[in-house]
């Protein structure tokens, strides 16, 4: 990602309201890579911004995780059965909107920062240096 703060842009659809947005998820091999460093996502802007928590926040709205549903093992299951029907399943990760608030945001797909741009976003980094 830009300037070495290591993420994933994710396309994420609403359940309630049916808008599509982004929002940039950190993936630093430590947590504290990415301590201190918050992001918000502006739908009427197209923009997501990265930026440290001491500052003042920009435009949009924080997109937070609020649950994951995790594949769960069935009573009376064995392990090996489990083990098969996990395999083709993923745990859902589930965001608020950015937009009616009440919502919940799946993720539909995994975006490069090309598809981002193409798609009329842009990823701003608010922060003059980042973590090392």
């Amino acid at each position: 990602m830009k300037q070495n703060i290591e993420g994933s842009i994710l396309w994420l659809r609403c359940s309630t309201c049916s808008i599509e947005f982004p929002v940039f998820v950190f993936s630093g091999e430590n947590d504290w890579t990415t301590s201190g460093l918050r992001t918000r996502t502006d739908i009427e802007k197209k923009a997501i911004y990265v930026y440290a928590h001491d500052d003042d926040p920009p435009s949009g709205t924080v997109v937070e995780l609020i649950d994951v549903d995790r594949v769960k093992s069935i009573p009376g299951e064995s392990f090996q059965d489990f083990r098969k029907r996990a395999a083709n399943k993923k745990d859902r990760y589930i965001y608020s909107c950015s937009n009616c608030g009440s919502g919940r945001a799946e993720s539909v797909e995994k975006l490069e920062m090309e598809e981002l741009e193409n798609r009329g976003y842009e990823l701003l980094v608010l922060i003059e240096q980042p973590p090392q």
